[in-house]
């Protein structure tokens, strides 16, 4: 169980002891500091019995977990004759929206979902109160209504995705000069289109979103236009997409990215090619993902050479490691012979090391084996760290044989790789070759080796 769900559950145990309304308040204070998305029902469900104290804590609470589920249950508290209940639902509508506007799509969740950079929805059961929506449209068209207020009913009508609300906010996106109602504006469009999923919606927003980008735009306007096109999954917004990979702004080229994956079209994988050579890292790692997205056997060659060039650039191993991670998205058998015919026609150092990395994620001993004999001192640290992770292979004690003999490497580096190899392998019978290395001349190998020897201990 994680901190999060452990500090929910507590907090969940604290509330159903707690004695009076100040306990239940601080409690409910804490359960929305927890930002545990799980937190949002158990909130919701007890507004209906809470204290007029309790309940303006629970709405403030909804409002720090930033769960789009929540946005119905607050709505209709806007309607509430006591002022500090309705100012903190509306408060809290604020938030939810700000929050989902601005942010970027979660990382893990594009690694491991390879589609949807927006989160899906689980539903809450509660009536859409069509009072509070007038409510909310009264607000929009008041000549006092300030800024903040008309952001916050733009996100909230956004969020219900009600498609007769599109032509307000769309003429207040395109007349508006304020920048971040335009920016709400873009935002709440998007989700209109994404719940209305019929073309003649699409359509007005694509060409609503061009008219706006052909201005002088500020970034969060890009940023929110960008996320909604590359929501909305349409061919018809390429053209938008595009664009936004040469748009000066790191977030808007990654969401532009992601857009262009899920098109799902293999025509926009020599665009993707060319985010590969993005000069922001997160860029060049989104652009990993959308390329493996599309599943064309051909871009492993390309992602090998994206790996090479943040070798030749002495980059950190972001995109490396994003490279590992999509060779998931392939045929395996394919993927794994594409690999070894690399190998064979591979001749710089950093193709090398670049095979030799992906290489332990389909286990092909003989292959790293064949690279730890290999002339370059890099190369063979890295085939000795990738067969270090093929732990209780059925050639484990091969592997383990090899990592020995090569704990006498001429490279100092080599040796250390070996040990930090050994260490991984888990396999107690290397201490006898890891304690004739104790007095290695090299203080960095004697290290790795009193660590791997330490590990190995536990274990024998």
């Amino acid at each position: 169980m994680s901190n999060q769900a452990r500090d929910l559950v507590y907090w969940i145990d604290q509330l159903s002891l707690a004695q009076n309304d100040d306990q239940k308040t601080e409690i409910i204070q804490a359960i929305g500091e927890t930002q545990n998305p799980k937190a949002v029902g158990i909130l919701v469900r007890s507004l209906q019995q809470a204290s007029l104290k309790v309940l303006e804590a629970i709405l403030d609470a909804l409002g720090e977990l930033g769960d789009i589920r929540a946005v119905s249950p607050l709505l209709s508290y806007l309607r509430h004759p006591i002022e500090e209940i309705s100012a903190s639902a509306f408060s809290s509508l604020l938030k939810i929206g700000q929050q989902r506007a601005s942010s970027i799509p979660n990382e893990l969740a594009w690694q491991n979902q390879w589609a949807n950079p927006t989160d899906q929805m689980t539903q809450i059961a509660w009536q859409v109160d069509q009072e509070a929506i007038q409510v909310l449209q009264a607000q929009l068209y008041h000549p006092q209504s300030s800024v903040e207020v008309k952001i916050g009913v733009i996100y909230t009508l956004g969020h219900l995705g009600i498609v007769h609300h599109m032509n307000p906010i769309l003429q207040i996106m395109l007349n508006d000069p304020d920048e971040e109602l335009q920016a709400a504006c873009a935002y709440a469009l998007g989700e209109i289109a994404i719940r209305a999923s019929h073309m003649e919606v699409y359509r007005q927003v694509i060409q609503a979103f061009d008219q706006i980008l052909s201005k002088k735009t500020a970034t969060e306007v890009r940023v929110c236009i960008m996320r909604a096109v590359a929501d909305i999954e349409q061919q018809s917004a390429y053209q938008l997409l595009h664009l936004g990979l040469k748009d000066p702004n790191e977030r808007v080229r990654q969401l532009a990215v992601m857009g262009l994956a899920r098109l799902k079209s293999p025509l926009n994988l020599s665009v993707l090619y060319e985010a590969l050579k993005d000069s922001c890292v997160d860029v060049r790692r989104n652009a990993v993902y959308a390329i493996a997205y599309l599943k064309d056997p051909q871009s492993i060659l390309v992602l090998l050479s994206a790996i090479c060039d943040e070798l030749q650039k002495g980059h950190l191993a972001d995109v490396r490691t994003a490279v590992l991670i999509s060779l998931n998205q392939f045929n395996a058998s394919q993927a794994h012979r594409v690999l070894r015919t690399a190998l064979q026609e591979a001749k710089t150092e950093n193709q090398k090391m670049a095979i030799a990395y992906l290489l332990a994620h389909f286990q092909d001993v003989d292959a790293l084996l064949y690279l730890l004999s290999a002339p370059e001192d890099k190369v063979r640290k890295i085939a000795a760290l990738s067969l270090g992770h093929l732990k209780n292979h059925t050639q484990q004690k091969q592997i383990r044989t090899v990592l020995e003999k090569f704990l006498n490497d001429p490279a100092w580096e080599v040796r250390v790789a070996c040990a930090e190899g050994l260490k991984r392998l888990a396999d107690p019978l290397a201490l006898t070759s890891l304690e004739l290395k104790l007095n290695d001349p090299h203080t960095v190998v004697q290290t790795a080796v009193k660590n791997a020897i330490q590990s190995l201990s536990k274990r024998s």
